[in-house]
């Protein structure tokens, strides 16, 4: 391979996982959360506020930005209201408490930030970055 491909193929995207917690992983590919390896309930619109959420990791993702990723249209007074009851659904899903975020830190009329340490992994379970 020379390296004109080389390069080409380094910027692919990867098949990567997000681990975090204590055992926690999000395989977007399967579309897929889990806990210690079994699957756990998220329906599609929390799944994607949450992939979003990590992929940003300690950095503020404002509303607007959530509603236009997420919802696909620019911030309404429904999204908001969507917003607000998907970051609930997330929190109640891993457990996580808004007075003590172990996840999902709300910036109060800002939007969130997804706080906990997150590795990157590959497919096959190897370290890809963090």
């Amino acid at each position: 391979m020379n390296k004109r491909n080389s390069r080409r193929q380094e910027k692919l995207p990867r098949r990567v996982k997000f681990r975090f917690g204590r055992g926690y992983e999000l395989d977007p590919s399967e579309y897929e959360l889990r806990l210690a390896g079994k699957p756990v309930r998220l329906r599609p619109t929390p799944f994607e506020l949450l992939h979003l959420l990590i992929r940003q990791k300690g950095r503020l993702v404002r509303r607007d930005q959530i509603a236009s990723k997420v919802w696909g249209k620019k911030v309404s007074i429904d999204a908001h209201r969507n917003i607000n009851e998907t970051i609930k659904h997330v929190r109640k899903v891993l457990s996580d408490d808004i007075d003590e975020s172990r996840f999902i830190k709300t910036v109060f009329r800002k939007g969130y930030r997804f706080v906990a340490p997150v590795t990157v992994v590959n497919a096959d379970g190897t370290r890809a970055f963090s």
